[in-house]
Formats: structure tokens, C-alpha cells, sequence
């Protein structure tokens, strides 16, 4: 097909490319290769002429042409065409949302570039001077609006409004109240704003009716007002306006000047989703998505994320990312999750770099690179994403992308905390309890426990049972420990349910119950928590609140073991040296005692020393049987002391003393 003056031709939302000659020159008239039974959009950019005279050739905004049955170049055919006016569909679309429902801002564009992109005003005339063919002036308005065939300018757009807008134009009147609101081509005022769109929405305006709402909801230039607010959307949405239909919809569903209703606020969703509106597609895929449309429905939230997300919305699209990387209603895809994430991070949606950063550090759908992931984490980060901000200072705490810096760490964590992000609070607990680049400090510590807590993070709230377990920063007190550990066990923490299995089995804040101990342990081991195996092991080692059982014990004791812990190391170590349960082996409990006195626990060290002093398992060695007592005695194990002091007497070896 051949189209001459084409900006470009579409099909189903596609830009589609015109063919060119080898040197990459558009063919004249611009020419596509054309199917059967394809119907395009040719979009035309419109002049402005200085005469009617000027405007007699033809011209069409949008030409839906059936392509002959075979393979074939044809010209298009133009005709003169009423468009519709784009501001009636378009204009309120500059008031920010009305709730966490509506479209976001990312999908808020104004109106200037909204209208420039679509194209579709028709020719406009210069107007004849004292004119009172209103339409004219506008149109001529909305040119340098656009930059239309004119060079853009709002100054003079104003101008054209203004003359149309006193004499009761109301397109003209809703422009003008749209440039005071935005501060285009004049000074931002809201009240001159309000004036002139309530002017328009009198006479029936559905945008400015739409817009006195947005006013009335917001406080721009009136009280804030969700009555009246409902008032203008209803009256804009019954004319079938879908950004009023939207707002309505953010009414019902936030109860602000209506009773909570998501029943309706379902209604009005649909009503404005079904036009196309990408805001209230993403509102229908939340309510399916959180269960408020009656049921949780994550096959139905991806429709409607999707449908939102082909309409360019970011906030959809890194819904979508979110569906396809945690496998809801679809299945589980990485890459098409970064396709979506990207998609919607290009339009500068702070979420979805957060989550690209995420994966980058997961090496889900990329590959694993810290580096990158600190890039996106920044990115966000610098633009007061908390979570991002804590991520980062996560990747300096821990040198990962980056050298290990604790200083820079506090630095983020500390921007999180300051807004609330419990997780990073409870970072900066640590922080002060081990003094990571800053002075250590107990008092601090406890501080930003407390607040991770009160915020709801279970680390927070274990930490802070820890501090009141070990009196760090405040009087010991075993019950609040016991109350802490608790809240955080009940929430699933595991480390907290070993920590309040504890509790039980030593009596501490609570009456000595081994059942009850146990119970926990296994809550928590069953989720891999090492140090609640190494308990269980001991239930059944010695028969604490279970039946003795030196095999079950054995088996607990190797699955911690296993991940390094120096205790259940040295209890299996015991096991084959006493044969307990097991054909006794003095090699294999060398063994084990060597991996936890490695790891600096002085029984083991001393059962080492012991070894070699009476050759046990291991040849006689004096020398080392010396080595291995000493160092259980730094570590303060009174036995190895005495195991020392004895093999001096017997070798009649002299040594510096056995620090005390």
C-alpha cells in the first residue's frame, strides 16, 4: 500500500515500518507491504494553514482500509473525517489518582503529550480576526498546545483559550482551567484553575466535570470534599467518561464520601476497564490479586494486569513481572519477568528497578550479578524506595557487589529506618550490638529492636527477647525474653521457636517442660534451624521429654553437625567415644572433637588433648597433648587446666601458666 503525507501507519497497536529502497531510504509515497483481510491505521500529522483556501486538500486522521485479496500496493483513499475532539477523552487524565487503586502516577501522563501522540485533531485554520466561529480558536489553541504544525506555545495556546473560554466555550473554558492547574504558559493557580473548570463542567464538560471531582477530592483550589468529589465523577461517569468511571470506583473501594463497597467499586472498575482504561484494568487485577473482588483469582489478575500492561501502564507491567516471577496464574517464567520488569523500569517505575535489582541478585532470569543488582538498588534507593534503600546497605554490610563497608551500610539502613522499614531498624540494631563501624552500644541496639518490633518484624522482636534474655542494655528479664520469643515464634520465626524451646527446657522466665520444649525444637528444626537439631538430639540423648533413644539422637545430632556447629559435632564425637548407641570408635570421635576444637570449643579441645596425652584413638604425643590442653584452657575449660598441670608434672615440663 502507498499513503502519501503518512506520519506512520499501525496495526493493532503495532507501528509497523515502511518499506525502503537499499540505501535505507523510505520509499516515496511511503509504501507497506500489505495482507488480505488486515485493516491499518494510517495516522496523518495535521498542518495548520493560514486560509480555508489552504485547506482544501484532502486529509483524514484515521483511514481503515481493507487490503485486496492478494499481496498488493494500492493508495490510500482520503476523505475528510469530523474527528472526535481528543480532549473530551483525554484531558482529566493530568489530576494525579484518587487512590491506591487508580492508575499511578506513572500512568497519569498529561494531556499535552497524551493528545500529541494520538494525532488526531484535524486541520486548523488560523481563525479570521473577530471570528466567533468558537470551535476555530480552540482548535487553533489546541494547535499550539501540541506544537501541531506550529512551534509549540503555550503562551499563545492560553491566548487562543481565553478568547474562547469568556465567550462560553467549554472546551476552551476546561483547557484554560487545565493550564492554571498545571502552570503551562502561566503562573500555577488553583483557584483560577477551579474557576474555569467549573465553568465547563456547568454546562456539562464531562473532563471538567471529571476534574471539579479531582479538586474537590485533592483540595486543589476548594476544601476538600469527597461528597462533592462523588458528586462531579457521577455526573462525568453517567456520561460514560471511563477517568470519572475509575474514580469512582477509587471511592467505594477507599470508603472516602461513601460507604466501602468493593462490590461497586468492582462495577465502576469494569465499566471504565472495558473502555480501554489502563488504570482500572490494574485495579481489577489488584482486587483479583488480594482477594477483594469476593475471591482470590491470580489467573484473572494476570488478564487484567495483562490487558493494562499492553496498554503501556508501568504499574502493570511490573505486576505482571511480580506474576511470572512468583508463578501466579501463570507459570513460573524469570525471563518474561524481566521482560515485564524492564518494560516498566524504562518508563522509571521504582518498583520495578527494585525488582530487577532482586533478580540480578538472585541470578533469576539474568545472570547472578551483584554489581548490576547494586546498580538498580540504587537507582531506587536514591529515589526513596526503603526497601531498596535497605538492600543496599545489605550489599555493603555483607560485600557483595562492593567491598564490605559497615559505615555506608548504617548509612542506608539508617535512610530505611527513618521511614519505618522495620527490617532495616532491626539492622541497626545489630549494627550497634556488635559495634560494626560505629561504637558499640547496647542502649541503641535495644532502641532499634524495639522499633523493628513494634513494626511487626520477627527478627526484631526475637532480638529484642535476646536483650532482655542476656540483659544487653537493660535488666535481664527471662519473661519478657519469654513473651518476645513468642510473638516471633508464633509468626513462624524459627530461630525463635529454638530460642523459646530453650526457654522451656531450662526454666528460664517459664516452668522447666521438656514437652513443651521439645514441641518447639521441632517446629524449628523441621525448617533447618541447626541449633534446634542439636536440641533434639539432646532430648533423645538423654530422654528429656521422649523416650531415650541414642540412634533418633544420633541422627539429629549428624544433620546439625553436618552444617558445621561445633556442639553436636563434639556430642557425636562423644557418642563414638563412649558407644553410645553406635559400635564405639575412638578414630571417628577424634574426628569429630578435631572439627568442634577448630572451631574454638574448649571440651572438645580438652578431649583432643586428652587423646593424645593417653593415646586414644590418636598416637601418644606429649608435645601435642600440651598444645590441645592449652589452648581449652584459654578457653577456659577447668578440666583441660588440670589435665595441663598434670602432664607438666609428669613430662616435668615448665611453661608460662594457664591464663586464669
Amino acid at each position: 500500500m502507498a499513503f502519501q503525507n503518512a506520519s506512520y501507519v499501525q496495526y493493532a497497536g503495532t507501528i509497523l515500518s515502511f518499506l525502503r529502497d537499499e540505501n535505507l531510504e523510505v520509499i516515496e509515497p511511503r509504501q507497506i507491504l500489505a495482507h488480505p483481510g488486515f485493516v491499518l491505521d494510517v495516522v496523518i500529522k495535521p498542518p495548520v494553514y493560514e486560509s480555508a483556501t489552504e485547506s482544501s486538500s484532502t486529509y483524514q486522521n484515521h483511514v481503515s482500509l481493507q487490503a485486496h485479496r492478494n499481496q498488493i500496493l494500492v493508495s490510500a483513499t482520503s476523505t475528510d473525517v469530523a474527528p472526535p475532539t481528543a480532549e473530551q477523552t483525554l484531558f482529566s487524565d493530568y489530576v494525579s489518582s484518587t487512590g491506591d487503586q487508580n492508575q499511578s502516577s506513572d500512568a497519569v501522563s498529561s494531556i499535552s503529550s497524551t493528545i500529541k501522540e494520538l494525532n488526531i485533531s484535524k486541520p486548523v485554520m488560523k481563525p479570521e480576526l473577530g471570528t466567533e466561529d468558537l470551535e476555530s480558536i480552540f482548535n487553533y489553541g489546541i494547535a499550539f498546545f501540541n506544537g501541531n504544525g506550529v512551534d509549540q506555545d503555550y503562551a499563545k495556546a492560553i491566548d487562543c483559550f481565553q478568547q474562547a473560554a469568556e465567550k462560553g466555550h467549554a472546551s476552551s473554558q476546561s483547557y484554560l482551567g487545565y493550564m492554571y492547574d498545571q502552570g503551562k504558559g502561566v503562573p500555577k493557580d488553583y483557584s483560577k484553575a477551579v474557576i474555569w473548570i467549573q465553568k465547563a463542567a456547568n454546562q456539562g464538560h464531562q473532563t471538567a466535570q471529571s476534574n471539579l471531582g479531582n479538586s474537590y477530592y485533592h483540595g486543589r483550589g476548594l476544601p476538600v470534599d469527597y461528597v462533592k468529589a462523588m458528586d462531579w465523577y457521577l455526573k462525568s461517569a453517567k456520561q460514560g467518561y471511563s477517568t470519572a468511571q475509575s474514580s469512582l470506583g477509587n471511592m467505594y473501594y477507599s470508603g472516602k464520601g461513601v460507604p466501602k463497597d468493593y462490590s461497586k467499586a468492582m462495577e465502576w472498575y469494569k465499566a471504565a476497564a472495558d473502555k480501554g482504561h489502563a488504570g482500572s484494568q490494574n485495579s481489577l487485577g489488584k482486587m483479583h490479586y488480594h482477594g477483594t473482588s469476593g475471591t482470590t483469582d491470580y489467573a484473572k489478575a494476570v488478564e487484567w494486569y495483562q490487558k493494562a500492561a499492553d496498554n503501556k501502564l508501568a504499574n502493570a507491567q511490573n505486576n505482571l513481572g511480580h506474576m511470572y516471577e512468583c508463578g501466579k496464574g501463570v507459570t513460573k517464567d524469570y525471563l518474561k519477568a524481566v521482560e515485564w520488569y524492564r518494560k516498566a523500569a524504562a518508563q522509571g517505575n521504582i518498583s520495578a528497578i527494585y525488582n530487577l535489582g532482586n533478580l540480578y541478585y538472585k541470578g533469576n532470569g539474568v545472570p547472578r550479578d551483584y554489581a548490576a543488582a547494586m546498580e538498580q538498588y540504587r537507582d531506587a534507593a536514591n529515589q526513596g524506595h526503603t526497601a531498596a534503600q535497605n538492600n543496599l546497605g545489605t550489599m555493603y554490610y555483607k560485600g557483595r557487589g562492593v567491598a564490605k563497608d559497615y559505615s555506608k551500610a548504617k548509612e542506608w539502613f539508617q535512610k530505611a529506618a527513618s521511614e519505618g522499614y522495620a527490617h532495616a531498624q532491626n539492622k541497626l540494631g545489630d549494627i550497634y550490638l556488635y559495634g560494626y563501624g560505629t561504637t558499640q552500644d547496647f542502649k541503641k541496639a535495644l532502641e532499634w529492636y524495639r522499633k523493628a518490633a513494634d513494626g511487626g518484624d520477627a527478627d526484631g522482636k526475637n532480638n529484642l527477647g535476646y536483650m532482655y534474655d542476656h540483659g544487653k542494655g537493660v535488666k535481664q528479664d527471662y519473661q519478657k525474653a519469654v513473651e518476645c520469643y513468642r510473638e516471633a515464634a508464633e509468626k513462624g520465626k524459627a530461630s525463635s521457636q529454638c530460642n523459646l524451646g530453650s526457654m522451656y527446657y531450662l526454666g528460664k522466665g517459664v516452668a522447666v517442660d521438656y514437652l513443651e520444649a521439645k514441641e518447639w525444637f521441632l517446629k524449628s528444626a523441621n525448617q533447618r534451624n541447626t541449633t534446634a537439631e542439636c536440641w533434639m538430639g539432646k532430648l533423645y540423648n538423654y530422654g528429656h521429654g521422649v523416650p531415650q533413644d541414642y540412634k533418633r539422637a544420633f541422627e539429629w545430632y549428624k544433620k546439625s553437625a553436618d552444617q558445621g556447629l561445633a556442639r553436636p559435632q563434639e556430642s557425636i564425637g562423644n557418642m563414638y567415644y563412649y558407644g553410645h548407641g553406635i559400635t564405639k570408635d575412638y578414630t571417628k570421635a577424634s574426628e569429630y572433637y578435631k572439627m568442634a576444637g577448630e572451631q574454638g570449643l574448649g571440651s572438645s579441645q580438652n578431649m583432643i588433648g586428652y587423646m593424645y596425652h593417653h593415646g586414644i584413638g590418636l598416637p601418644h604425643d606429649c608435645a601435642l597433648a600440651i598444645e590441645w590442653y592449652t589452648m581449652a584452657a584459654d578457653n577456659g575449660n577447668i578440666l583441660a587446666k588440670t589435665n595441663l598441670e598434670k602432664i607438666r608434672k609428669e613430662n616435668d615440663v615448665t611453661s608460662n601458666p594457664v591464663k586464669k
